[in-house]
């Protein structure tokens, strides 16, 4: 692929897949994508594992999710077979795309790419340790009031 090309654009893609999936089938349904985007003409920058969290409400029945996030560069039409490749995987529960820009330098976006990572996990580093209950926890001890039925009137 050259470093400059006019009509590709910058993507990032959120993938929630199944918690109990085995590495190696989560490994196979990311293969799945990057096999898409570079079928395409796309050029994936960055790959990242948050692992798994609790889902804000259950999806399929499931409570939580692991969650991947991918960063690339394709032509536009590249979204649509991506998009594609993860309904038809059993694997991915849920998932959404953002276009983030047009690109013309690969080799520049790449550079910014990794230099943000680099920043990020700097800071994580230097961050000292959340003393802060985590979220459920903060609202987990209501008092157990419910609220009035305006309709009770």
């Amino acid at each position: 692929m050259s470093t400059t090309l006019g009509s590709l654009r910058e993507y990032e893609t959120v993938v929630v897949l199944q918690p109990e999936l085995s590495d190696d089938a989560v490994n196979d349904a990311l293969e799945k994508l990057r096999e898409a985007v570079t079928r395409k003409n796309g050029e994936i920058l960055r790959e990242e594992g948050w692992g798994k969290k609790k889902l804000a409400f259950e999806i399929k029945k499931m409570p939580r999710g692991n969650f991947v996030t991918m960063h690339y560069v394709a032509p536009s039409d590249a979204v649509s077979e991506i998009e594609r490749v993860i309904r038809n995987s059993d694997a991915i529960i849920r998932f959404t795309s953002h276009r983030l820009g047009e690109v013309t330098d690969i080799e520049a976006k790449r550079a910014e790419v990794d230099r943000i990572a680099k920043e990020r996990a700097k800071r994580r580093q230097e961050q000292p340790e959340d003393d802060r209950p985590a979220f459920e926890e903060r609202f987990d001890d209501r008092d157990g009031d419910e609220f009035e039925d305006s309709d009770s009137r």
